[in-house]
């Protein structure tokens, strides 16, 4: 008898499933400008990284050639430490 007074039985899963598409294209909508301002940010580090790197590598290429000699000791110096710390292993 039900079916007599609605003339469209399915109408009730039609409309949920328009709200379900709906709060899913919402859920999307966020993520993707999340995904944007995540983007954005990355972008912004990646450019601040690369602000520091040329930074210190102008300090180093300063301090070397300000102090070659100091420069050419801490290298050997390293250069031992490292070879020790290797043949340990």
């Amino acid at each position: 008898m039900t079916e007599l007074n609605n003339p469209n039985p399915n109408a009730g899963i039609t409309q949920d499933v328009k709200k379900f598409e709906n709060n899913v294209h919402g859920v999307v909508d966020k993520l993707a400008g999340v995904a944007n301002q995540t983007a954005e940010r990355l972008d912004q580090a990646g450019t601040k990284i690369q602000e520091v790197r040329s930074r210190l590598g102008a300090d180093c290429s300063e301090f070397v050639q300000k102090n070659p000699v100091a420069s050419l000791g801490m290298a050997v110096a390293s250069g031992v430490l490292l070879g020790m710390a290797l043949r340990r292993h």
